[in-house]
């Protein structure tokens, strides 16, 4: 099976991280942080990822962190079957540069890479573009931008020419080995982000809200794709904590804000609130608005407490209210957070980024202790209905 065809499946339940590019700690925000993300450490963190059962890891991309495409091209020589799945912004370069890049490391990597498209940004980031267009635009933009890529992956000279980018390709040296080229990984939720996940993307990013919301969008946008022919596969993105007992999982969750630095905690709810992504809209909504000082009572297991930002059982939004979109976070013991994370594949999500902080250790226990529990529950449930 190759790696298209493995994301693709959406009978296969995929697990993947994040490499911690910008360094990593115990805590989130902590100022320095205790481990500086040096070459050694990221294929440590690669390495223990593969081998405790994760299919892939996300390489971010930003102002705060290294290349991700040079970084993938190190990581990869050192794994064997690890997807990197590597974050491209597409104002920062042009369609040809990127269709380049990932022909190269596709190549590099035997034909594991995939794409994480990230067409918005925080507006700090925005302004590194020069005068980026307005968030519409910017989808109409990344349309374009996965056109030529394709067209370029072909390997025969073409033209180009639209809205964003016109030019011309005398001849391509290199294409992917993947033969319809890397798979696109999209995130978004206003309706010009649905448009361009339905044309273009292979697997949708979303982030963590409770499963019936969340069927709700992801009906419309199989609609949407149905339409013209098309199928994706769903992904959601959790921090995990899990420990031995509820109340423990509950506290380890808590603090991992233990340690934030004031500056770079109030750096991170600016960059929230000027945001423009919708999903995060999504998010900050569904922060009880009778909390405005959350309480740390977790109640009992399962229970909803809004007062704690207990959203849903075993799910808390405290983090939130700091931080950006990758921010809910699931806590409890390994069985209680795999049956919460079945809800979700009952509504058709296959594919899954749980991590924790620090990183290496966070990718061990939930590869020894989460992850053979949501593959056993997965097989039990084929098994039963007969789809094996």
């Amino acid at each position: 099976m190759t790696v298209r065809d493995k994301i693709l499946a959406s009978s296969n339940l995929l697990f993947g991280t994040m490499l911690p590019t910008g360094g990593d700690g115990p805590h989130l925000f902590e100022n320095p942080l205790p481990r500086r993300a040096d070459l050694a450490y990221q294929i440590e963190t690669a390495q223990t990822a593969e081998v405790n059962g994760y299919d892939y890891m996300l390489i971010p991309v930003g102002n705060w962190c290294p290349d991700p495409f040079v970084t993938a091209a190190a990581i990869c020589q050192h794994t064997t079957n690890l997807i990197p799945l590597v974050a491209v912004r597409p104002g920062l370069a042009s369609p040809i540069a990127i269709a380049r890049q990932a022909a190269t490391l596709d190549q590099l990597c035997g034909g594991r890479l995939a794409l994480n498209i990230v067409t918005g940004s925080a507006p700090t980031e925005l302004v590194e573009e020069g005068e980026a267009p307005p968030k519409d635009a910017r989808y109409r933009r990344t349309t374009e931008l996965v056109e030529v890529m394709k067209t370029f992956w072909q390997g025969q000279p073409f033209e180009f020419g639209g809205e964003f980018y016109r030019g011309r390709v005398h001849s391509v040296y290199e294409v992917p080995v993947q033969p319809f080229g890397p798979t696109l990984w999209f995130s978004g939720a206003s309706p010009a982000a649905e448009d361009a996940v339905a044309r273009q993307a292979d697997v949708l990013m979303t982030w963590g809200e409770p499963p019936a919301q969340l069927e709700t969008r992801l009906d419309s946008l199989r609609r949407k794709a149905s339409a013209i022919g098309r199928t994706i596969i769903y992904n959601t993105v959790f921090l995990v904590t899990i420990q031995d007992t509820y109340q423990e999982a509950w506290q380890a969750a808590r603090a991992l804000l233990d340690k934030a630095d004031p500056v770079w905690l109030a750096a991170a709810l600016q960059g929230r609130n000027a945001s423009e992504a919708t999903g995060l809209r999504r998010l900050m909504d569904l922060i009880p608005a009778s909390s405005a000082t959350p309480g740390d009572d977790p109640g009992q297991p399962g229970d909803i407490v809004p007062g704690s930002d207990i959203i849903a059982p075993y799910t808390w939004v405290g983090l939130t209210r700091v931080m950006g979109g990758n921010s809910v976070l699931l806590f409890g013991t390994p069985e209680q957070v795999a049956a919460t994370l079945q809800g979700y594949v009952r509504r058709g999500i296959t594919n899954f980024i749980l991590r924790n902080h620090p990183v290496t250790e966070e990718n061990i226990r939930i590869g020894r202790e989460l992850l053979p529990l949501l593959r056993n529950m997965r097989n039990s449930t084929e098994q039963s209905d007969g789809t094996r």
